[in-house]
């Protein structure tokens, strides 16, 4: 090999004509996948050929710190590339990471309405970090959908150590999707050459083939075998990469880029502003560094848009091995450091984080209580619940503001053991204060009155229980409570307040009263959220007694006075309960655009939270039409997602799930579920469950051929709803329920067995003529569009596998169609739906 070392350039770039070629599908395919192990130089092959091309570039990477930090620098460089579209990336921004089939959605609807006037790619590098149910879930499903969308202007481009566990076959088939493997960048002896040759070092074919088989052409180690010759003068086999980065790189550093390093370790990426402000040096000592460091080596990138600077990921895995090694005061100091930083750009919730990180309490608390009306407590409850457990007591004695915001995140999350002892503990610290500085003293009477509110939560949901503590609560704050803002969503996500504050049976008029008489003084307590909930609830009464149109008179009532409050939450109940009388009155369209409306409210607000309630609802609807097909994956496939929703708004999910079980025939699931769910009494307090809970398992049982067991479930049924006059609940489920007809004959059950059956002819009647008018005529339904394409696509004999390629459905969503469909044209498997349709 000839050259002398003082001219090698060891920050040549080099790129062999197979990888350059490969890259080119980035313009000509929706997504493409870069995969290969670390430190094969992905990130800067991809970088640069968008660079050469002139793309616009959205870059976001991963970096380790989980989905929240990952969709936080999204939409940050979002903003970046996008400033004039603040709107849209202030709702994806709120709407938080999509996790979900839900948010998936709405985050590609939001993403569809960025104006796009040129290419754009959209780079999301070191996908892997994400947890694998979280990059094929979430991010997968989001990236799959904007790829099959065909998004005029738009290219994303996915970075992997790993192989990425989205719908390849689906997008390879239509052309959508290219893959970039390992084989692609690891370099042939021929190729070791060039870039050696590009460095300014000719290597023989020997050298060449002894450097080959010594790194399998990984260009991490060929780079670093260049760094030892560049010093050296001689190639000799190098140590572990580890203790090669720290001789070749970092040992040859001044101490102040090595201190600078370090200190930046812990950041995702940075800017020049903060490197000064780590290093805590004389202006321009980072910027220095910063720029010896970028042109010595490759290992430290920056983007020219953003102004931040993002370190290799090899390199960086390296210093945090260094940062972990440094005595224990050090780390806490660089912690507080990245905190203090963090503070001073009010970015509140990431200084928490990184004095979490330093243990550093005391001020994590100080920074949550510079702005007690914030709701990122509730929003990031969990994350709030783990650190409030690992605080220190005395420290949060010092901190109340923080130590009732406390409570506030257990409440959200339903611990409530975690809830139940931090009640306890401050109304211990209450009663200390009062001995010290007396009842009177304003700040023990702010005290109680915030725990007199709290207290009202653990009374949930006794009407009566609860307004003795808001009344209590009015009168020692003498204003509204800091605890939370009204913009809060009062139901908790669930979508009807009769199920909320419904308690016991027989008692249904009472509570209606309490609530017209308790809910005034929560209005003054918390700035009137909630505004309606009584009249909400009325409105879903008279519903539930068949009173429909004194139901709609209340419920637009309801909502005027939601709207004209901001209580959107309350607003989508009365918009859910306005569907349901639509259907019942046959009128399809109208509860369609109501769930749209719905959705559009929560974008208008920005209340994300609350988009998986609105698909509750639109299941439920489906549900009672009884059209699978249509009904959400989450509500149908299994139980457990009601974590999906606020704590509160879980029992209203298995109201929906029973249904879903019962119209799929899943008799034993369904039984098993709510005996459990009864058994563990969860939703004891919520008489609207056990009714519905009773009717499912009486008609499961029914169908299952135990008809004693039906008959005493369909009582207990009836127990509980005929002293209040519910009669929906049963009417709607009243074709599942056979016995009725019989109990019927019981003078005791005679007049409201009448009410069923009559209110569920005319249910009837306005699905058939729902049916007629939206699907089908004459009360048959018509094949959909959809449908009308998986029949003629399943007479072909094309298997389930590849009709879902063929459509861009899942496999899963294939055969609930068809299930759907053999119902629906009267036949019992694929080969009697060929016999009907005459295929040959």
């Amino acid at each position: 090999m000839h050259m002398h070392r003082s001219a090698v350039n060891t920050a040549a770039l080099f790129f062999s004509d197979r990888l350059t070629a490969s890259l080119a599908a980035v313009s000509s395919r929706s997504l493409t996948l870069v995969e290969a192990p670390m430190g094969y130089g992905k990130t800067v092959a991809v970088r640069e050929t968008l660079r050469k091309k002139g793309a616009r570039v959205i870059w976001v990477s991963v970096l380790g710190r989980g989905e929240t930090a990952f969709w936080r620098d999204f939409c940050r460089a979002l903003a970046r590339v996008f400033p004039g579209q603040t709107d849209v990336v202030e709702s994806l921004a709120r709407l938080g990471y999509p996790g979900d089939s839900v948010r998936v959605d709405a985050a590609r609807e939001l993403l569809l309405q960025l104006y796009l006037d040129r290419e754009t790619v959209m780079v999301l590098d070191d996908i892997h970090f994400l947890p694998a149910s979280v990059s094929g879930g979430g991010m997968g499903r989001l990236c799959t959908l904007l790829a099959r969308q065909g998004v005029t202007n738009l290219r994303v481009v996915l970075i992997s150590r790993d192989t990425w566990g989205g719908e390849r076959e689906l997008l390879s088939l239509k052309g959508e999707l290219a893959v970039i493997g390992r084989e692609s960048f690891a370099l042939t002896p021929e190729e070791i050459r060039g870039y050696y040759a590009a460095c300014g070092v000719i290597l023989k074919k020997k050298d060449a083939a002894a450097l080959h088989k010594a790194t399998d052409g990984w260009i991490s180690a060929l780079y670093l075998y260049l760094l030892r010759y560049s010093a050296d003068g001689f190639f000799s086999r190098p140590p572990a990469v580890s203790a090669l980065l720290e001789k070749e790189i970092f040992a040859r550093l001044s101490p102040g880029a090595r201190e600078l390093l370090l200190a930046l370790s812990p950041l995702e990426r940075f800017t020049k502003a903060q490197a000064e402000f780590l290093l805590g040096g004389a202006e321009g000592d980072a910027s220095a560094v910063l720029a010896g460091l970028q042109e010595k080596n490759s290992f430290i990138s920056h983007d020219e848009l953003s102004g931040t600077y993002a370190l290799h990921s090899l390199f960086r895995q390296y210093l945090q091995e260094r940062f972990a090694a440094l005595d224990a005061q050090k780390q806490r100091d660089i912690h507080r450091r990245c905190a203090a930083w963090f503070t001073l750009r009010q970015d509140a919730f990431s200084a928490i984080e990184a004095y979490h990180a330093a243990g550093d309490y005391e001020d994590a608390l100080a920074v949550l209580e510079s702005d007690m009306s914030r709701n990122f407590v509730t929003e990031r409850s969990l994350f709030f619940v783990d650190f409030f457990k690992s605080c220190p007591e005395d420290v949060l004695a010092r901190h109340m503001g923080a130590a009732f915001k406390y409570a506030i995140a257990a409440f959200t999350t339903g611990d409530f053991r975690a809830f139940g002892e931090q009640i306890g503990w401050l109304g211990k610290k209450c009663a200390e204060r009062a001995a010290a500085h007396g009842e009177d003293d304003p700040e023990t009477k702010a005290w109680r009155g915030e725990l007199e509110l709290l207290l009202s939560f653990a009374a949930y949901n006794d009407i009566a229980a609860m307004s003795r503590h808001h009344r209590r609560a009015n009168e020692l704050l003498g204003r509204p409570t800091k605890l939370f803002g009204p913009e809060s969503p009062w139901t908790l996500g669930s979508p009807s307040v009769l199920f909320m504050f419904h308690r016991e049976s027989g008692k249904l008029d009472e509570e209606l009263a309490l609530m017209d008489e308790c809910l005034p003084h929560y209005y003054t307590l918390a700035a009137m959220h909630g505004a309606g909930g009584e009249h909400q609830m009325r409105a879903e009464a008279l519903y539930y007694r068949g009173k429909f149109q004194e139901a709609a008179i209340a419920c637009h009532q309801a909502e005027a006075m939601a709207r004209a409050n901001g209580q959107l939450s309350v607003a989508l109940c009365a918009m859910f309960l306005r569907a349901r009388l639509a259907l019942a009155n046959g009128d399809y369209p109208a509860a369609e655009s109501l769930i749209r409306g719905m959705r559009d409210a929560i974008r208008e607000k920005r209340d994300f939270f609350l988009l998986h309630t609105v698909d509750l609802c639109s299941g439920f609807l489906n549900a009672a039409l009884g059209r699978l097909e249509d009904i959400p994956d989450w509500l149908l496939f299994s139980a457990g997602e009601e974590n999906r929703l606020y704590t509160f708004a879980g029992g209203y999910y298995y109201i929906a799930h029973g249904r879903a079980l019962l119209l799929e025939g899943e008799y034993a699931a369904l039984v098993g579920l709510f005996a459990w769910l009864l058994q563990t009494g969860a939703f004891a307090g919520n008489a609207l469950f056990t009714l519905y809970a009773h009717i499912y398992t009486a008609a499961a049982r029914t169908a299952m051929g135990r008809q004693a067991e039906a008959e005493a479930s369909l009582r207990a049924a009836l127990a509980l709803a005929l002293p209040d006059g519910l009669y929906l609940p049963l009417a709607v489920n009243a074709a599942f329920l056979p016995q009725l007809k019989k109990l019927g004959q019981e003078s005791a059950l005679h007049e409201g067995v009448a009410r069923i059956l009559g209110m569920a002819a005319g249910l009837g009647k306005a699905r058939k003529a729902i049916f007629a008018e939206c699907f089908g005529e004459n009360g048959v339904p018509s094949l959909t569009k959809r449908e009308a394409e998986l029949v003629r696509l399943g007479l072909s004999g094309m298997p389930y596998r590849e009709i879902a390629a063929a459509t861009g459905l899942a496999p899963s969503s294939v055969k609930r169609y068809f299930a759907t469909l053999y119902k629906k044209l009267g036949v019992n498997n694929r080969a009697e739906l060929i016999a009907r349709m005459g295929a040959k």
